[in-house]
């Protein structure tokens, strides 16, 4: 078939729709694609393009880390995982870090399929989608807020234009996230607000409910305002006219930003809501307690700045209710700062002090933030990271830390060491514009180390990240993968780990695999330290159709003698996955059999290639060749024979029906057909011969001799065949000259 530009539209169109209309999960890791990296010249990792060379350049993708309250990553269950556009299908999808070889995989699950589409159907999708994350773990629920990067962002009456909510369900046992579409979410999202806007920014309160917050113009108002949207009655209502809180600081202008996000205001769980305000260079703070509604309660702060803000903004809490805002500002002399940090203490009185990161000669723009509680069971070891790109437009991404100690005033803790822009992370020779460094809302620990994400949007739109600390040791990729199916018999199960481990902890103890019934198999362990991958190897190849188990001990430890999913799992298996063993092949043992025409019956066997743990059953049936049915032989129709579980062999009867013709030969067609639990092999047809039990017929001359006269032109001479048969009988006669 030939596709036209039309007819490619169409089944793009086709293929959204159908994904759409059901809730899907990714299983097979083993089936997904992994990420090209490579080492970045100074710090860090190159990873994929987000390049569309479908794409005009007017439409295609830009800054997709940006912005800087945005947030797309997160950690979970041992992992990192990241929304990351893939250009190949034109949509975000999630994708997981895999950090021992600092690649990103992707999982094939679509965040939003609102990306530029050069085969889209009028009115074409909006392009320029940015995404912020928010992971809550105690319900294991991952949203993710789309929206259409705008500055003067207002409202729009195109729907497909709007902030829009997806929720993923994460199967632990799967490792998979799941798109929400039941309870009222639908595929293609929630709408949660009616607005373009620069940043949309996720927040979720004490009480589960949700809010955004926005900078744009409310539908028929003129004005820019810092707005909030939240859910009203479950997650999937939203006020999404946008809310402007009661204060006249709200009013803004159509380059400023805002930011959102939950915290312990002096022990009453609060929403807090910081936006900028361009023309009077100013950061505001509005504080929501969560146990009032949604439009009352509100108080505000006014945010001190000693040289004035700029519209760079990321906001960071801690447990204590500390506040810490990484900001850019507007320095007048060239040692002044301009990237720093103002944060709010935890005392009543909300004391405020900032620390500067750099100063206007640096240069340094667009800062984020994150908290690394360091031992989340004390809290006087904490980190506050800032990471800044080194100049405007692109350069490089470094990073500076300072202590924070809870049980200590910020006033006598929070400082950074001076100098231009810090620790490289992310830098390299030829990708020399990277920029939009962006994190995890999350504050981490030392179990899960530090991820930071940058995109080059000049040199080829390259992804690139980094990674800080040493997490908990954890398994994957696995082999086979986590609930796979058709595994060969005699392949190796085997799991990579994300460092290095401690060999002597991985052997037949830490490492095994069970059968169904929970009997471990028998084989041998073997670590390989090159690859970080333990493998083993059964000694007697796996069941057909059976489902194994293969699991890791708490004994298994990484080389600082860490256990395997510590602070993750806490039983005596820290990681388990299971997987079935191929179907066996099911056929004749023989491809041809035979039978003599006065035995009763013809015995055919059937065999399996393998062992099977379950019950397998095929078709099998005749037909006619050369016998003919109720005449040679009693035909079967398509019967089901069905093996026991681990029967490997089986066999079935075709009567045969004696005459006293003499027929020679004949031939019968054995076929299998519908096999369930089983593939056919290549043997699934059959020929069954009938010998002929006959003694074969006579021919000869009636007479010895035949008279006729001379005259009558010619001579009738008789041949007679004896007894008669079925089958036709070819004689050559001959003439000789006799005497006379």
């Amino acid at each position: 078939m030939e596709y036209t530009v039309d007819s490619r539209r169409r089944i793009r169109s086709l293929l959204l729709v159908f994904s759409a209309a059901a809730t899907f999960l990714v299983l097979l890791w083993g089936a997904v694609q992994t990420a090209f990296i490579s080492p970045l010249t100074t710090a860090g990792y190159k990873d994929f393009s987000y390049d569309d060379p479908e794409l005009p350049i007017g439409e295609k993708l830009n800054r997709v880390t940006a912005e800087k309250p945005e947030s797309k990553l997160w950690w979970n269950d041992g992992y990192w995982w990241g929304v990351l556009y893939n250009r190949d299908t034109d949509h975000y999808h999630i994708y997981r870090l895999n950090w021992g070889d600092n690649e990103w995989v992707d999982t094939g699950v679509q965040v939003d399929d609102r990306r530029a589409d050069p085969f889209a159907l009028p009115p074409k999708p909006a392009e320029n989608v940015r995404v912020d994350v928010l992971w809550d773990q105690a319900t294991q629920k991952l949203y993710v807020a789309s929206h259409i990067a705008k500055d003067n962002g207002s409202y729009t009456s195109d729907s497909q234009n709007r902030g829009n909510l997806f929720r993923y369900s994460y199967d632990k046992e799967a490792q998979a996230y799941i798109l929400d579409t039941l309870a009222g979410f639908l595929p293609e999202g929630i709408q949660l607000n009616k607005h373009k806007s620069s940043t949309l920014v996720l927040a979720k309160d004490s009480t589960g409910r949700l809010w955004s917050s926005f900078v744009a113009r409310k539908q028929g108002e003129a004005e820019y305002k810092a707005l909030v949207t939240y859910s009203n009655g479950g997650e999937t209502l939203w006020e999404r006219d946008g809310f402007a809180m009661p204060f006249t600081q709200t009013v803004v202008s159509g380059k400023d930003i805002s930011t959102i996000f939950a915290f312990n205001n002096h022990g009453v769980p609060s929403i807090g809501v910081l936006w900028t305000n361009e023309v009077s260079s100013t950061i505001h703070l509005a504080i929501h307690p969560d146990n009032a509604s949604p439009t009352s309660g509100w108080t505000y702060e006014s945010v001190p700045d000693p040289y004035g803000i700029d519209n760079h903004i990321a906001v960071r809490t801690n447990a204590a209710g500390q506040i810490f805002i990484a900001v850019k500002m507007k320095p007048a002399g060239a040692n002044d700062p301009q990237i720093a940090v103002i944060a709010r203490d935890k005392d009543i009185s909300g004391t405020w002090t900032y620390a500067g990161y750099s100063t206007k000669t640096n240069d340094d723009t667009r800062p984020t933030l994150l908290i690394d509680e360091g031992d989340p069971l004390i809290g006087t070891d904490d980190q506050l990271y800032v990471f800044a790109t080194g100049r405007e437009g692109g350069s490089d991404v470094c990073y500076k830390t300072s202590s924070i100690d809870q049980t200590k005033p910020l006033t006598a803790t929070l400082s950074f060491k001076s100098g231009d822009c810090g620790t490289p992370i992310m830098m390299d020779n030829i990708l020399d514009r990277i920029d939009d460094a962006s994190t995890t809302k999350q504050n981490v620990n030392k179990d899960m180390g530090v991820a930071v994400i940058g995109s080059d949007d000049v040199n080829g739109k390259f992804y690139v990240h980094n990674t800080i600390g040493n997490p908990i040791p954890v398994a994957f990729p696995f082999g086979p993968a986590r609930n796979a199916v058709d595994v060969l018999p005699t392949a190796p199960i085997s799991a990579t780990f994300n460092k290095p481990m401690k060999d002597s902890t991985i052997d037949g103890s830490s490492f095994y695999v069970e059968d169904g019934n929970g009997q471990k198999l028998a084989g041998t362990v073997i670590y390989d330290s090159s690859t970080r991958t333990a493998y083993f190897y059964p000694t007697l190849p796996l069941h057909a159709n059976a489902t194994y188990t293969a699991k890791f001990t708490q004994d298994v430890r990484d080389t600082g003698n860490v256990q395997l999913n510590a602070g993750i799992e806490t039983a005596v298996v820290r990681e388990q996955w299971s997987f079935t063993a191929m179907s066996p092949t099911v056929q004749f043992d023989s491809i041809s059999y035979s039978v003599l025409e006065n035995e009763a019956q013809a015995t055919i066997t059937l065999t399996l290639s393998a062992d099977s743990d379950k019950p397998v059953s095929v078709d099998y049936a005749t037909a006619d060749i050369t016998a003919g049915s109720s005449v040679d032989y009693t035909s079967i129709p398509s019967t089901t024979i069905t093996f026991a579980a681990h029967e490997i062999t089986k066999t079935f009867t075709v009567d045969i029906l004696d005459d006293a013709l003499a027929e020679g030969n004949e031939d019968i067609r054995l076929a299998l057909s519908n096999p369930i639990s089983a593939s056919l092999g290549l043997d699934r047809i059959a020929t069954l011969t009938i010998f002929d039990n006959e003694t074969p017929p006579t021919v000869q001359f009636d007479a010895a001799n035949f008279n006729a006269a001379e005259g009558s032109g010619q001579a009738q001479v008789r041949v007679s065949l004896f007894p008669t048969t079925t089958v036709s009988v070819n004689v050559d006669i001959a003439t000789v000259d006799g005497m006379g």
